[in-house]
């Protein structure tokens, strides 16, 4: 693991107990209610059709932020109006799971209960 620096072993309060150095290690501070934690679906871009991943930001109706390797879509509670076809179902499992979001991404995973598309 990266960024964490342990010390040699050495007696910690209890005899035989390492002591790690908590200067490099991140502390915890506040409490958990003043943090704003969501999640999201992971999916691989070809569960988009080509035409969709070409302009998914121009629907009216969806919001999505273009990424490096795929899209960021806000998980409507409610996907209606202008949406592609695919995206609707993929909304609506990510609802299921408790998901606000699906981040599609060239190299996630494709998942077997959904269908795929060519990237032409």
């Amino acid at each position: 693991m990266t960024g964490i620096n342990l010390p040699a072993p050495s007696s910690g309060p209890r005899s035989g107990t390492p002591r790690p150095d908590t200067s490099v290690v991140p502390q915890r501070r506040g409490r958990a209610s003043d943090l704003n934690i969501r999640s999201y679906l992971d999916l691989s871009t070809a569960h988009l059709r080509a035409e969709t991943r070409a302009d998914l930001d121009a629907y009216e109706d969806v919001v999505a932020y273009r990424t490096e390797y795929g899209w960021l879509v806000y998980a409507s509670e409610d996907p209606e109006g202008e949406w592609p076809s695919e995206l609707v179902p993929i909304v609506r499992l990510a609802r299921e799971h408790g998901c606000e979001y699906v981040l599609f991404d060239a190299d996630a995973t494709v998942a077997d209960r959904l269908p795929t598309f060519d990237a032409q």
